[in-house]
């Protein structure tokens, strides 16, 4: 440590106090900063500094420089803090080496304030820059005076502290590169290492290699929390020694990768399967630093630095696995033969995520079983080993490459089966063979738009669409059966006369050759046929597919369920079927018996499931019948009918995550006066502010932190997690979460933009491009109010703006300013039709406004938010006017919206959208008759 005249205990104290409010402008480039009067270790203060006081107003900034001389001890940790004298002041902080480029950058330093904080290492002597403006404008040039957006400024405290720190004296450097990589054995080891210090800077990699023995998981972990690094570590695993050409290329070495882990940490986590004995490669680096070529030392970018904990654990498989790639049809896996004098089943555990294609999570495996004559029956399960994050898909090709049936279980069990009847699988050249594939759930639609027989040599990377896939160990079992249950059981067209499949609970029911049209009926278009089980202990899961691969099969069907009462409860209509399974899922949550219904069309206006020969039918044919029931979460919750909710902010909570990471707490809370009606534990850490909340009276939504997170569906009260997803599409990066109209519409900031999805059958429905249609930044809260629908999302940068949105166009349809109580709307929520719900990081005061932007006073909280969430009013179809029922008055309206007439806009004529095709005809003109409710 070196002394300086003037010190205390070794740290040189300054104070640079200019003498008036323009006294160092000035000072908005890095030629003419001015000095902060440090040199080498020590502390130095700015008093008096104010942002907004020179030539250039509301784009000033003020930039500051010191010196680290050659004496000084390496590495050396900086602090830079701006404290705002006032609270209208949001600082921005960054900070340059000697030739300007930013190190490193800073809004926040915590949950609480306003006020920016910089930790970063430095590793060489020089001249260093510390600028301080609005938050506003984060991307100035540090060369040119008045350059970026304009902002709010005021004046300002800044800190700079300089000092040295224990570097890291490492017997494996030089390791930059693959070819000198430091040798870690074949087993699991941990190291505790420092990126920066080899003779590469800020470029330092750090590259490690395993021998492995035979095939293996390997879980690698860096980690800087524990010991307070400013390092943001970024961990790679590689397969080969080879470099990338070029920058644009895709490292086809790559099997794993992480930045960030889920949870929002700076951690870095990710996970590999290796099926064959090699030697693999872990290289650690900074982030800023991504575009290296692990094959050349330095090749790339300044990135952060710091110490770091790597954990690398290796488990190997006590099995034989196919070596890869098998991504096609032409390179699958084959299994032994299924004969009919077997009485075992095909059972093999694999890994999905190993393959070329693991970087982009777009690994699958195939694999090619071979029929014998004589198996009626196919039963495929895939199911997640213990620890794997594998969500899986399960989809069956022909040889021709045709898709015969597919199953994802839509995420509800992390599992995915089917059975299959043999007849669905067509001869070719006289051979029956059928492909099982296995994918990740969100790596694609299921009916795969992958060309089934291109293999992992002609399938570029760029073409992995649809986001990342999960990845993980699984269990594959292939069973086949020569016998079947034939599902005639005839009459059975009526609930008292229904086929009693003997199910309680839990258990399959399969059965083949079912026919509509095979029924005593006059008109045989009106036959149906009906299963029934028993629930005894709720919750119960229920999936029911058809098979209708046959020629004879039916063009048409419909899959109903029913209470006893003759209730229905859930209905899946596929028009013009393919030849591949379609699934109904529900989640049954009261006690009772209940009634599957198999017809070619079920008309709800004219069918009666206690009456026979009650409905015509347009379809007439066979099918196959798979129905299992699982316990456990799942689906939307059935049982019951859901009610709509009022339009005053007094009908139901809202819900609001605390940014006191200690209690980690979800509170409900009056929407009146703020007092706390229930509490429970969020199913992750709170980040403090990029979690999300979504609630539609029923259904509470939890959207995790971190990159591509999770999205849980949580129980209202207990705050018990139901049902949980991987959001795979967009940039990953999203802000928060809302439910209207039995959507869900999720806040990508990364994008600038909104994706909607079905959250029961996880389908991505359509994206608004909000900030591009709208010239806006966004990000924080995301709202929503009914009558008529519209969203509200605050502006980034315009800290006085709330947007409101067209949910159907993505356009703006108004601007609104927050109540003055708050000062950067971060967390928003909408209850009913008028009411929004307004909250900021720092404060506990959750303001209220209505959608014309009146202020209708605040509410206290126990602690500052950060996402809140309410429920919006469930528009009624054809309630125009939200009163509750339909009549005439709604009528009129309608007609209205049908003609085009009266300067209604989309949005205004939502209630009058039947069947969501955005659009206003005659198809919801015939739905009106039976949604009337009164003259």
């Amino acid at each position: 440590m070196k002394w300086h005249p003037g010190s205390i205990l070794g740290l040189a104290l300054t104070l640079v106090l200019p003498s008036s409010a323009n006294a160092t402008e000035p000072n908005d480039t890095i030629a003419t900063a001015t000095s902060a009067g440090l040199v080498g270790e020590g502390t130095t203060f700015v008093g008096n500094g104010v942002v907004g006081d020179g030539d250039w107003l509301d784009r000033d900034v003020d930039i500051y420089s010191f010196e680290l001389d050659p004496e000084t001890t390496f590495p050396v940790l900086v602090t830079v803090e701006a404290i705002s004298e006032t609270s209208d002041f949001d600082g921005f902080l960054r900070f340059f080496d000697a030739s300007g480029f930013e190190l490193a950058n800073n809004d926040d330093g915590s949950f609480s304030t306003n006020d920016p904080l910089i930790e970063a290492l430095v590793l060489t002597s020089g001249t260093y820059y510390v600028g301080v403006g609005s938050a506003a404008n984060p991307h100035y040039d540090n060369t040119v005076g008045g350059s970026g957006r304009t902002g709010s400024g005021g004046p300002y405290t800044l800190t700079i502290r300089a000092k040295s720190v224990p570097g890291s004296a490492s017997v494996l450097e030089p390791n930059d590169r693959i070819a000198t990589a430091s040798g870690m054995g074949s087993d699991s080891f941990a190291v505790s290492e420092f990126i920066g210090d080899g003779a590469q800077g800020r470029r330092d990699v750090d590259v490690y290699m395993l021998r492995l023995t035979r095939a293996a998981r390997i879980d690698v972990r860096v980690s800087v929390e524990d010991i307070g690094s400013p390092l943001e570590p970024v961990v790679r695993i590689r397969t080969c020694m080879d470099g990338i050409d070029t920058r644009t290329q895709a490292d086809e070495c790559a099997i794993g990768s992480s930045d960030n882990v889920p949870n929002g940490s700076l951690d870095a986590l990710t996970s590999a399967g290796v099926l064959e004995a090699q030697d693999i490669y872990v290289l650690v680096s900074g982030a800023g630093n991504r575009r290296f070529d692990p094959a050349t030392a330095g090749s790339g970018e300044a990135g952060s630095v710091g110490p770091y904990s790597l954990d690398v654990s290796v488990a190997y498989f006590d099995i034989a696995a196919p070596e890869e790639p098998n991504d096609s049809l032409g390179m699958a896996t084959r299994l032994d033969l299924i004969a009919p004098d077997r009485f075992d089943f095909i059972q093999v555990e694999r890994f999905l995520g190993d393959g070329r294609f693991a970087p982009f999570q777009g690994d699958r495996d195939f694999y090619e079983v071979t029929l014998i004559d004589d198996t009626r029956l196919l039963l495929i399960d895939v199911v997640p080993l213990e620890g794997s994050v594998l969500d899986p898909v399960v989809v069956i090709y022909d040889l021709n490459g045709n898709v015969i049936a597919h199953n994802d279980n839509a995420g509800l069990t992390k599992s995915a089966g089917l059975v299959l009847p043999v007849e669905c699988v067509p001869a070719v050249a006289g051979a029956k063979s059928a492909f099982v594939a296995v994918m990740g759930t969100g790596q694609r639609p299921p009916r795969d738009p992958f060309l089934p027989f291109a293999d992992a040599t002609t399938v570029e990377p760029d073409t992995i669409g649809d986001g990342p896939g999960s990845t993980g160990a699984y269990r594959l079992t292939i069973d086949a059966s020569t016998e079947t249950v034939t599902c005639v059981k005839e009459p059975d067209d009526a609930l008292s006369a229904a086929t009693e499949t003997g199910l309680v609970d839990v258990g399959s029911y399969v059965c083949t050759n079912g026919e509509i049209g095979d029924s005593e009926c006059a008109n045989p278009g009106k036959d149906v046929d009906i299963w029934s089980f028993e629930v005894v202990h709720p919750p119960v899961r229920l999936e029911v597919s058809l098979a209708t691969c046959r020629v004879d099969a039916l063009p048409r069907f419909s899959i109903g369920l029913f209470d006893n009462a003759g209730e229905l409860l859930a209905l899946l209509d596929v028009n013009d079927a393919p030849q591949e399974s379609r699934l109904l899922t529900a989640r049954i949550d009261q006690p009772g018996r209940y009634f599957v219904v198999v017809a070619g069309f079920l008309d709800q206006n004219k069918f009666d499931p206690n009456t026979a020969c009650s409905t015509a039918v347009d379809a007439l044919g066979t099918y196959d019948l798979i129905l299992r029931l699982d316990r456990g979460r799942g689906g939307p919750g059935l049982g019951r009918r859901e009610t709509g909710s009022g339009d005053s902010p007094g009908d139901g909570p809202i819900f609001a995550s605390l940014l006191n990471q200690e209690t980690n707490r979800i509170d409900a809370v009056d929407s009146n006066t703020g007092a706390v009606l229930s509490s429970f534990t969020a199913p992750e850490p709170l980040s403090g502010g990029s979690e999300g909340l979504a609630f539609d009276g029923t259904r509470l939504f939890y959207l995790g932190v971190g990159i591509y997170p999770r999205l849980y569906h949580l129980d209202p009260t207990s705050g018990a997690v139901e049902d949980e997803m991987i959001l795979w599409f967009g940039s990953g990066f999203f802000s928060d979460a809302v439910m209207l109209g039995g959507e869900l519409f999720l806040l990508d900031y990364r994008n600038r933009s909104v994706h909607v999805i079905d959250p029961i059958g996880r389908r991505l429905l359509r994206t608004l491009h909000v900030g591009h249609l709208n010239g806006m930044t966004i990000a924080g809260g995301l709202a929503a109010l009914a009558g008529p629908d519209r969203l509200y999302v605050a502006d980034a940068f315009n800290t006085r703006t709330i947007v409101e949105i067209d949910p159907v166009l993505g356009i703006r349809t108004a601007t609104l300013s927050p109540p003055s109580a708050i000062s950067r709307p971060t967390a928003l929520a909408g209850s009913g039709t008028s009411t929004l719900f307004v909250g900021d990081w720092q404060s506990n005061v959750l303001a209220r406004m209505d959608r014309a932007g009146n202020d209708l006073g605040d509410v206290v909280l126990d602690g500052a938010v950060g996402a809140l969430a309410g429920e919006a009013a469930k528009s009624i179809f054809g309630d125009f006017d939200f009163d509750g029922d339909v009549d005439l008055r709604d009528f009129a309206r309608y007609q209205t919206c049908l003609a085009g007439l009266g300067g209604l806009s989309i949005g205004e004529c939502v209630p009058g959208n039947l069947n969501g095709d955005q659009e206003i005809d005659l198809i919801d003109y015939a739905g009106f008759p039976a949604a009337m409710t009164g003259p």
